[in-house]
Order: C-alpha cells, then sequence, then structure tokens
C-alpha cells in the first residue's frame, strides 16, 4: 500500500473558500481593542444588529421609531449615518482627519459603494 503525507496546511487551503479582501478588515482582525468591542463593530460592519425595524420585522416590538430622534424608522443607515447625533460625531470626525466633504451612506464609507474614502 502506497503512503501519501497528508498536510494539514494543504488540506486547509483546498478547502478554505477564497474571498475578497474588504477594505475593513484590519478593523477586526488583529485589533488590539477588547473582544467585546471587535465583536460588536464585527456586528455592526455585516448589519446585525438588533435596530428596531428588524426587531419589529419579526415581530418581537411593534414600534420601529428611533429613540433618539423619534421621528424616522430605527435602521442601520440611519443609526450610524443619518441621524442627527450620528451626522455631528462624523462631521467632527471628518473635520479631524482633515476630511472636507460630508457624511455618506454605509455603502459609500465602507468602500463597498462606488466611491471609496
Amino acid at each position: 500500500m502506497e503512503e501519501t503525507n497528508f498536510s494539514i496546511k494543504k488540506m486547509y487551503q483546498v478547502l478554505k473558500e477564497e474571498y475578497n479582501k474588504v477594505p475593513w478588515r484590519r478593523l477586526t482582525c488583529n485589533n488590539l481593542g477588547s473582544p467585546k468591542w471587535v465583536f460588536a463593530l464585527y456586528v455592526a460592519i455585516h448589519r446585525r444588529l438588533y435596530t428596531k425595524d428588524r426587531l419589529s420585522n419579526w415581530g418581537i416590538i411593534g414600534d420601529d421609531v428611533c429613540a433618539l430622534c423619534k421621528t424616522e424608522v430605527e435602521t442601520h443607515q440611519h443609526l450610524f449615518f443619518s441621524q442627527n447625533f450620528s451626522k455631528q460625531i462624523w462631521h467632527k470626525m471628518l473635520n479631524q482627519a482633515l476630511i472636507t466633504r460630508g457624511c455618506e451612506g454605509w455603502n459609500e464609507e465602507s468602500g463597498m459603494g462606488h466611491r471609496v474614502c
């Protein structure tokens, strides 16, 4: 019987899928932040936070209005980009980085859309 050398590394390379590298990968990979913070960031990046619109769609809550502004539906986009408090934070962060434009939406800011920061 012929003996073959088994390599875990080679098997891993055969089994793993090829993914495009995303621009935010260094935020979660090799990040020195606390594991809780890194996990919360990972969940937010994948739009899996328990926003009111998601909870309402699942029938868990009946009210999907944003608790901060009480005017719009609480969505990922609204909380992080279009809510007034979020806009102020983005404005300050962009000014501090000497970027002279307004905040865009999730796709544009994350590099998943047509524009990369």
